[in-house]
């Protein structure tokens, strides 16, 4: 069944998260990319858009993939030209 979850089927996920006081905030970033960077043999080219930070989700149809980002475009259109706003954005389909 279509869905927007690019990462549905998937045999595991990661996310990495580093909590600390903001005077550590380049610290702990570089302790998160750290970690991903570690996995990287392992990383596929699917992303689980929750997990995105805001400079990581400015491509939606990176994000989807082209099939999903022109369903979820056409669905936008037709029934919410406002839907996903507080979400990664995706434009209506002309």
């Amino acid at each position: 069944m279509p869905n927007a979850v690019a990462t549905r089927g998937l045999p595991y996920s990661l996310l990495g998260v580093a909590a600390g006081p903001l005077s550590q905030e380049q610290q702990l970033k570089r302790s998160v990319a750290e970690l991903l960077d570690g996995m990287k043999p392992w990383q596929g080219d699917r992303r689980f858009v929750n997990n995105l930070a805001p400079d990581e989700a400015a491509d939606g149809a990176a994000i989807y993939g082209p099939e999903r980002y022109a369903r979820l475009a056409s669905v936008k259109k037709t029934y919410d030209p406002a839907m996903f706003r507080l979400n990664h954005n995706v434009i209506p389909a002309t």
